[in-house]
This record gives structure tokens, C-alpha cells and sequence, in this order.
């Protein structure tokens, strides 16, 4: 994976979370608590995968400069 494709997948997850919690503010404030309550929790681990996906790549990044490096 190059890091132009890195960078893109980072920026897509980012524009869709952003989107996603837009459309929960909305759905909050038209739906019943209970709902409420399910979509933060959904928020949160979306949140929480996106975290996690955007140090994996940045893993990832550092283990092929250092591969690349130790090649040269």
C-alpha cells in the first residue's frame, strides 16, 4: 500500500465519521433515548476503530521506511 492510498483511506474514514456523527446529531434529536443511547455507543467504536486503523497505518509506514533504510 502506497502512502497516497495511506493517506486517501485516512481522509475517506475521517470525511465518514464525520459525516455518520452529523447524522446522528440529527437522528438525536428526532428519535426516542433509548436509540439515542445505541447510536453514541455505535459512534464510539466507530471512533475507537478509527483510531486504532489510523496508528496501524502509521505502524505500517514506519516499517517500510526502516526496511527501505536498512536495504539501501
Amino acid at each position: 500500500m502506497s502512502t497516497r492510498q495511506i493517506w486517501l483511506s485516512i481522509v475517506l474514514w475521517a470525511t465518514s465519521a464525520i459525516a455518520f456523527s452529523i447524522g446522528v446529531s440529527l437522528l438525536l434529536n428526532v428519535l426516542d433515548p433509548t436509540l439515542n443511547m445505541a447510536l453514541r455507543g455505535l459512534a464510539a467504536l466507530l471512533s475507537v476503530n478509527f483510531i486504532y486503523m489510523v496508528r496501524a497505518g502509521l505502524r505500517r509506514r514506519g516499517r517500510a521506511i526502516a526496511s527501505y533504510a536498512q536495504h539501501k
